[in-house]
């Protein structure tokens, strides 16, 4: 019989092309996270290690600051070019759990990734939004398992294009979507139209579980769209839906 010695390779003793290299810290990417030594959620810029944003309590605060304060830099517009527009800005939220008191609003933005699927976000909002989209285009939203109290009566994630941002435009189109998961007393995804079209969006959503008696619970909700707006040609794969 033969038997496999496995051994450690030290990294050092490989030949120089083997070696992987280092993740590249672009100056756009951020990480949020919860400072276990002091209790603050924290907004730290990777490239220098400058911490942008803190709140003793708040999740959505720093998320919020933080997005305000890139503002016009999340997008390029014709009209009104900007230098300091970062094509490819990324917001991570680190493993753990956020809790919120006002809703998450992502103003617009163009080629942004904002990526949360290791987090939980806990709110105690009632008749609110958890999370609010702007416009967006070319961007991927990658977003956590979302919960919410009894009685609640919240929307998880609404995509609501109301500001002019990305090419000048007023429109949700061509992005990526993915939720790990919806649980409470809540709307799971609405797509608002009211204001800007909600077009060509691509994501799959793991699972809505939805549970209450403040109102009738709808997994996914399309209010009428506005004039000559619409809500077309988007693909959502759902696993799983509960909706009580």
């Amino acid at each position: 019989a033969m038997s496999a010695i496995l051994t450690e390779i030290d990294p050092a003793d490989l030949p120089p092309a083997l070696i992987p290299p280092p993740p590249t810290v672009m100056p756009g990417d951020y990480l949020i996270y919860h400072d276990e030594s002091d209790g603050y959620y924290k907004a730290v810029r990777l490239s220098d290690g400058v911490v942008t944003h803190s709140h003793p309590t708040d999740a959505a605060a720093v998320i919020n600051g933080l997005l305000s304060s890139l503002g016009s830099a999340l997008y390029y517009s014709p009209s009104n070019p900007n230098p300091n527009f970062r094509e490819g800005t990324k917001v991570t939220l680190d493993s753990g759990s956020f809790n919120t008191y006002q809703t998450i609003v992502i103003p617009p933005n163009q080629d942004f990734i904002f990526e949360a699927d290791r987090a939980i976000i806990n709110t105690v909002l009632t008749n609110s939004d958890i999370i609010r989209i702007d416009s967006s285009m070319n961007s991927k939203f990658i977003l956590p398992l979302i919960t919410s109290a009894p009685g609640s009566n919240d929307t998880a994630v609404r995509i609501k294009p109301q500001n002019a941002g990305p090419d000048g435009l007023t429109v949700f189109t061509t992005c990526e979507l993915y939720i790990e998961a919806v649980v409470g007393d809540m709307d799971g995804l609405t797509m608002d139209a009211s204001l800007g079209g909600i077009e060509f969006l691509r994501g799959e959503i793991k699972e809505i579980n939805l549970y209450g008696s403040a109102s009738p619970k709808r997994g996914i909700y399309i209010p009428v769209p506005g004039v000559n707006k619409a809500v077309r040609g988007n693909e959502l794969k759902i696993l799983r839906v509960n909706a009580a």
